[in-house]
């Protein structure tokens, strides 16, 4: 039985990205936040449960811009890197379910110890469309399935600007 509802729910989010209603698959146990409470560039936001205090979380964000793919991820390194708790990896890019987005890694310091995100950007009609998701260091290979589904799932055509 619990095959059978993980299928209809996956089912469900997967017909959602195909009707442009759901930015990507993601756990439906993981909590859906008011991303209203957080910047206007967010648009959606859920967390899931780690074994530590710091949360897993898929964050889809946009950002108006009026430069190309390069200019753009050379000047969200800068931003990443000046700080100097964090640092800023390109990969290269990844099929998407919208097409191709540039894939980076940002490992950082915190409070609650490293982080690491993977962050894939699209850039679309002078939109930056952004899902970053994150983890513990630690915790990164227990989500590895989870975040990368979600990256490859991404669809711009299901977040609203």
């Amino acid at each position: 039985m619990k095959i059978f509802l993980t299928f209809l729910t996956t089912f469900s989010l997967l017909t959602q990205i195909l009707m442009g209603t759901a930015p990507c698959i993601y756990p439906q146990k993981w909590k859906k936040l008011d991303h209203e409470k957080f910047y206007s560039s967010i648009k959606f936001f859920i967390e899931g449960k780690g074994k530590y205090e710091y949360p897993p979380a898929i964050k889809i964000s946009t950002e108006t811009v009026s430069v190309g793919i390069n200019e753009y991820m050379l000047s969200t390194k800068k931003l990443v890197e000046i700080s100097g708790n964090s640092t800023f990896i390109t990969l290269g890019t990844i099929e998407t379910f919208s097409g191709k987005a540039n894939l980076s890694i940002i490992d950082s310091t915190t409070k609650w110890g490293g982080t690491r995100s993977f962050q894939a950007v699209i850039i679309d009609n002078n939109t930056a469309y952004i899902i970053t998701v994150s983890a513990l260091h630690k915790e990164i290979p227990d989500f590895y399935p989870i975040f990368f589904e979600a990256i490859k799932s991404f669809n711009i055509s299901g977040i609203s600007i």
